[in-house]
């Protein structure tokens, strides 16, 4: 009887802690009560907290020369100045004179082209050895509009979107180099590209990874004729392209968001959160949106890349940016679609003890070697002005059931 009623009282200990596998959880005593909630908002920018400042980075300060014919955005032609070449080599640690030049090789990087653009050739033209920095665009346009100027060109290979371009001169063409003893060895270039419809492309400045070099392979005197043949190697002293003034609608206006060009323009747009999400939600998402003021004017096939930082204090121009943390998105050429830009981890940074300004900076990169300015409607615009979409979660609500 005892045997029976323990089995009895084993049965009904194993039915009560058997698991509906096939029914609704049903835990009432220990889960908590409430639902998750997942919310969307969207905030328009600080209204007049958002400015463009100009004077960033020049032409051929950036890692680029723009060479642009026949688009909306102007034509654009690039300087380069050789540091002098001079008439001996030396050679352990005695001058040598040079007596004859064999040949001369000029380098420069492609960086970025125009891939449907079949035939290309970039146009060397002969500049005076005084270009500089302050030379512009009227100066130089009857320097190359003059034939007797061109000194040959360089066939850009439609399989190239990026490379080295190269032109040796030897024999009857290395007279098309003579420097007159009035320029004390220094040599300067002019650069055009050429197509068969308007185009354009950029090549390297100094500070690309394959910056102008001038190389000379010459015969120096000396009794050693193993040593007779050196190369001679010279840098850009200068690199820097010209363009006219920007067409009417590139300029910069105090009403919209100006970005890009040379010198650069960057604009700083500030958000202003709401306690609720500031202090206590966690953003699962956060877009930013910008609607261009006009269509993105650049080079057909090839996009700008405009580029937000977060700042880290806020200072106006000067506001210094999170130098690790950044997104980007592609501009393509013509459109007038809205920009999204993903700043989740920047709204991240924008919460809680120790948060940083609820601001960012815009540029287009690479700075100084952007094809065009792209504006932007701004705080003060009518319609389309900057806002931030948020994806947002509040805190779980414990409740009792």
């Amino acid at each position: 009887m005892r045997g029976a009623l323990a089995g009895a009282a084993l049965l009904l200990a194993l039915a009560a802690c058997q698991e509906k596998l096939t029914s609704p959880a049903d835990c009432p005593s220990i889960c908590p009560g409430g639902k998750q909630a997942v919310l969307d908002t969207v905030l328009e920018a600080t209204p007049f907290g958002d400015s463009t400042f100009v004077g960033y980075v020049g032409r051929g300060a950036g890692s680029g020369l723009v060479l642009a014919t026949g688009l909306p955005i102007g034509d654009s032609r690039g300087l380069v100045r050789f540091a002098p070449l001079g008439d001996s080599i030396s050679l352990s640690d005695t001058a040598r004179a040079i007596t004859s030049v064999d040949s001369v090789t000029f380098t420069i990087g492609l960086q970025v082209r125009d891939t449907l653009m079949p035939s290309l050739r970039v146009l060397l033209y002969r500049m005076p050895a005084t270009v500089d920095s302050t030379t512009s665009f009227a100066a130089t346009d009857p320097l190359f509009a003059d034939p007797a100027n061109l000194v040959d060109s360089i066939a850009v290979p439609d399989t190239m979107h990026n490379g080295s371009l190269r032109i040796v001169f030897t024999a009857a063409d290395l007279a098309k180099l003579a420097i007159a003893p009035a320029d004390s060895g220094v040599l300067a270039l002019g650069l055009v590209v050429h197509g068969p419809q308007p185009t354009g492309l950029r090549v390297s400045a100094n500070g690309g990874t394959v910056p102008p070099t001038l190389t000379r392979f010459v015969h120096v005197n000396v009794a050693d004729t193993t040593l007779a043949k050196q190369p001679q190697v010279r840098g850009a002293f200068l690199t820097t392209y010209v363009n006219p003034s920007a067409p009417p609608g590139l300029d910069p206006d105090p009403g919209l968001l100006t970005i890009g060009g040379a010198p650069s323009a960057r604009s700083i747009l500030r958000f202003t959160l709401p306690p609720l999400i500031r202090d206590t939600a966690t953003i699962v998402r956060a877009t930013l949106e910008l609607v261009p003021a006009a269509p993105i004017a650049g080079v057909p096939d090839v996009s700008d890349i405009l580029e937000a930082r977060p700042i880290v204090a806020d200072l106006g121009k000067k506001s210094p940016v999170d130098g690790t943390l950044f997104t980007d998105v592609l501009l393509p050429d013509g459109s007038s679609d809205t920009v999204r830009i993903e700043v989740t981890r920047f709204a991240a940074r924008w919460q809680g003890v120790g948060r940083r300004p609820a601001g960012l900076f815009l540029a287009l990169t690479p700075e100084g070697s952007t094809f065009g300015r792209v504006a932007f409607n701004s705080t003060r615009s009518a319609v389309g002005r900057p806002r931030l979409r948020i994806t947002y979660q509040l805190p779980f609500p414990f409740e009792k059931p």
